[in-house]
């Protein structure tokens, strides 16, 4: 059960390091002037949809619905559904250049951040032995998850100071958040797919562990 824990602890910390959970919260705050008070709100709310995501669907998965493939689509999609968002937000602020992006915007990027779900998880959850256990693990990496995302994007946003760019702030923001998907479509098509998979056959071994 230790090796789970730490297992889920670690998974946690590293996969709150991808881009995409924090910096484009980071840019758009950056750029809209938000404080960091509220771009480590928002970034919280986002990681705490996204942990509810992963957790419902692993331990959906744990009790024998077979929806590891539809999280895992669900996780490949989502760098596809960020680039569309910055996109738009990109092609609304040039044909708006004086308005600011309406507060649906924000309420997007926090569902585009936070639906996406941790595969890695599921195969950590399916090895624990009972349900209280697999309960524990998923609380474990939700706080573990939370608390990163949170301090990485206040980390970021303090070392992040871009030059003020007159009434170009939001299109500057939007291509940034559709780099972002970009590049985690990119990294995500040649490793992290196959690791998940690496992960999946790795079950087994798993809960010998356990």
């Amino acid at each position: 059960m230790e090796f789970l824990l730490l297992a889920a602890i670690s998974i946690a910390i590293v996969h709150s390091f991808a881009p995409d959970h924090y910096l484009p919260i980071v840019t758009i705050a950056r750029m809209k002037n938000w404080g960091a008070g509220k771009a480590a709100g928002l970034s919280g709310i986002a990681a705490g949809i996204h942990v509810a995501t992963s957790v419902i669907l692993s331990l959906a998965v744990f009790t024998g619905l077979d929806l590891a493939g539809y999280a895992k689509t669900l996780e490949e999609v989502s760098p596809l559904m960020l680039i569309l968002f910055g996109l738009l937000y990109t092609l609304m602020s040039v044909i708006r250049p004086h308005k600011h992006v309406h507060s649906l915007s924000t309420t997007t990027l926090l569902l585009v951040l936070g639906l996406s779900p941790c595969v890695p998880l599921i195969p950590i959850v399916l090895a624990t032995s009972t349900f209280s256990q697999a309960m524990f693990v998923a609380l474990l990496f939700s706080v573990a998850t939370i608390s990163t995302i949170v301090t990485l994007t206040y980390i970021s946003y303090k070392a992040f100071k871009p030059p003020r760019i007159d009434e170009k702030e939001d299109v500057v923001a939007g291509i940034i958040v559709a780099a972002v998907g970009l590049i985690m479509y990119i990294l995500e098509g040649k490793i992290w797919i196959s690791r998940h998979q690496k992960m999946l056959v790795s079950i087994p071994r798993m809960k010998s562990l356990a």
